[in-house]
């Protein structure tokens, strides 16, 4: 059985101590520069509220190959979970910014369109709620519109809700906006 189908039925279980036994033997035989297998020992961290052992795991996945999208991601997702906001914002605006063409030619690490219009979708969902939780919301609700055009030219998201709610977030956005422009001002 393939390291992937054992660990997947270890991620269904919810089993990270087992699921970081098994990267680890792989590592022992990959001896030790595995940049997917450290982005897989993050993961299992950030899923059990290890964050900052996830953030560390990422890092030593991006000192192998920074430009790995996958691992940049439990990067911004540790980022996240551990309240360290604009560093994450930082973080999801180099990928937005980064050329579609690069995911695509990017050696072991190349995804294809489809995935990579998901993942700049869902990096717009993700920096919505990051400059939310900064206290910007109006860059905010201007990536949440983002994430919400992405959506309605075709793009499928794995994280953000249905188009009725994500136009009924981005209303109540609007709303709160302008109630504190009118405090504001008066």
């Amino acid at each position: 059985m393939m390291i992937h189908d054992k660990l997947y039925r270890l991620h269904d279980k919810k089993d990270w101590v087992g699921a970081r036994k098994l990267l680890r033997r792989e590592m022992r035989i990959a001896e030790g520069d595995s940049h997917w297998l450290m982005t897989k020992i993050a993961q299992t961290y950030n899923l059990e509220g290890k964050y900052a052992r996830g953030l560390a795991w990422s890092r030593r996945a991006l000192a192998i190959v920074p430009t790995c999208p996958t691992a940049r991601w439990e990067q911004v997702y540790s980022l996240c979970s551990l309240r360290r906001h604009a560093e994450a914002v930082r973080v999801l605006r180099v990928l937005i910014r980064r050329p579609v063409r690069s995911y695509l030619d990017a050696g072991d690490c190349s995804k294809s369109k489809a995935w990579v219009r998901t993942f700049i979708t869902d990096c717009y969902h993700m920096l919505a709620w990051e400059e939310w939780l900064r206290g910007r919301h109006a860059e905010g609700l201007k990536a949440q519109r983002q994430h919400l055009r992405r959506r309605l030219q075709g793009s499928r998201s794995e994280l953000g809700d249905s188009l009725r709610e994500t136009r009924a977030g981005i209303r109540t956005a609007q709303a709160m906006i302008r109630e504190k422009r009118k405090r504001q001002r008066g």
